[in-house]
């Protein structure tokens, strides 16, 4: 049953008011002398009613929507000697072979320990403990899903905590280095397989039927 007239009038004006005009203003069109309390319920008020109309999606990280995905790993700018390098999650870096250079720069950046997914070292390990870097070295197939032994390694070192920060790489950072970050979001971060293989995509890996599969079938 709808109020009297002048009610109704008060309640549109109220209703139609910026929420940032100050309390006096709002008195004054209102024209009665109402306690100062008032206006705060009435925010609150509208502020529930609207809140089921916001979409989540604006505001919230894709982890509330996404079984505990974060987000992708960010790519940084870039570091001499790299062609990219790209934060994971706290301590953990993902990207491409470094050269010399790269490694002073990764030391820089505060690396401890770079993890080598390549077939061949090229001197590598010279170079990281010359940085004074702990070197760890588990040669990947260019094409073809690791082991059992080469993944429990892998996590034996991401499980120990005086190996932070680490940086892992392959050749071009995307196949090797996209499957052994895939496993640790699944593992490590509870990602599903789905989203895992789609930050895979995501780098570029090349699709590699082999590495593909294993991730889409992974269980922790």
């Amino acid at each position: 049953m709808a109020g009297p007239p002048q009610e109704n009038r008060r309640r549109e004006l109220f209703l139609l008011m910026p929420w940032f005009l100050p309390l006096e203003q709002v008195r004054a069109v209102d024209g009665a002398s109402r306690p100062r309390r008032r206006l705060l319920p009435a925010l609150l008020c509208t502020a529930l009613l609207l809140a089921p109309q916001l979409d989540p999606r604006v505001a919230a990280p894709f982890s509330v929507l996404d079984a505990g995905v974060s987000q992708y790993a960010v790519t940084l700018e870039a570091l001499e000697g790299i062609k990219y390098v790209a934060k994971v999650s706290p301590g953990i870096y993902r990207g491409s072979n470094p050269h010399e250079e790269g490694i002073n720069a990764l030391r820089a950046l505060g690396v401890r320990t770079i993890i080598n997914l390549r077939g061949r070292e090229k001197k590598e390990r010279q170079h990281v403990e010359k940085a004074g870097m702990r070197y760890e070295w588990i040669p990947l197939s260019k094409t073809h899903a690791p082991d059992s032994d080469q993944v429990e390694r892998f996590f034996d070192i991401i499980r120990d905590r005086t190996a932070y920060p680490i940086y892992v790489h392959c050749l071009y950072g995307v196949d090797r280095t996209g499957t052994m970050m895939a496993l640790y979001r699944i593992r490590e971060q509870g990602w599903s397989n789905e989203d895992a293989l789609a930050e895979m995509s995501h780098f570029g890996d090349h699709g590699f039927k082999d590495m593909r599969a294993f991730v889409q079938d992974y269980r922790a």
